[in-house]
């Protein structure tokens, strides 16, 4: 399946947060889980003052650092190039709301709260429940290479007023499934500027998570053969107490 992608433009984003419920319904999120979180920015003073939203949740990055660290399988790409998410795998070990650049994961009673990536949509030919709830033509989903240029069009047109527009799918991460539309430079947004994958990240994937799983087996292993050893003891126990009844 040719790789996809979601561009979101925060020149039309009309913060009307109908993609945030949308979201959590299809999800079957409690009104306090969410996946999509909304930050505003300002600048300048009256009456000057310039206004930025930002809509921010899973970037989709193509070397993602969340799957790297992951160590129950629960974060992994779909054949949409997409990051999904399988709850009932998740740990709540927080590892990836450490690892991702963007902060966006969050844990909350033992489990990890992102985006799912709509894995039984987007893998079946339709858009993530956000993009099609969008009123405002914010979002689109279709080819990467498609939305790339859809994006790059869309910033040629706002440089004309914003000269500092951009598209922003950083390439210390791959590049992003998640392509933004910015009228002003990354920071203004909350955004990091040259996010990178962190250089420990190798050394946890080769090292520190294996030894991690290693030291999980063998709790495991041990916790199963303390349950062996207690039940060997309880029948002999029981062996010896009939034979003295009978005795």
């Amino acid at each position: 399946m040719t790789a996809q992608a979601i561009l979101q433009d925060m020149s039309l984003c009309m913060e009307c947060q109908g993609c945030r419920v949308a979201c959590q319904m299809q999800n079957g999120l409690a009104p306090d889980q969410v996946y999509i979180r909304f930050r505003f920015h300002e600048q300048g003073s009256y009456p000057k003052v310039t206004h930025h939203i930002g809509r921010f949740t899973c970037l989709h990055c193509t070397e993602a650092a969340c799957i790297k660290v992951c160590p129950t399988g629960a974060v992994y790409k779909g054949e949409t190039a997409l990051t999904h998410f399988d709850g009932a795998k998740c740990s709540g070990c927080g590892y990836c709301a450490e690892a991702c650049p963007f902060q966006i994961p969050q844990v909350k009673a033992d489990k990890a709260l992102r985006c799912t990536g709509c894995e039984q949509l987007t893998e079946n030919g339709k858009s993530p429940a956000c993009v099609a709830t969008c009123m405002a033509g914010a979002l689109s989903f279709g080819s990467a290479d498609e939305m790339l240029q859809k994006a790059e069009k869309r910033v040629a047109a706002l440089k004309k007023q914003h000269p500092n527009a951009q598209v922003y799918s950083p390439a210390g991460v791959g590049g992003t499934h998640l392509i933004w539309v910015l009228r002003d430079s990354p920071t203004v947004y909350g955004l990091p500027t040259a996010p990178e994958l962190p250089v420990s990240l190798g050394v946890w994937k080769d090292a520190v998570q294996p030894a991690g799983k290693l030291a999980m087996a063998g709790t495991l292993l041990l916790a199963g053969l303390g349950f062996v050893i207690a039940r060997r003891n309880h029948l002999r126990e029981t062996h010896e107490g009939g034979a003295k009844h009978e005795g």
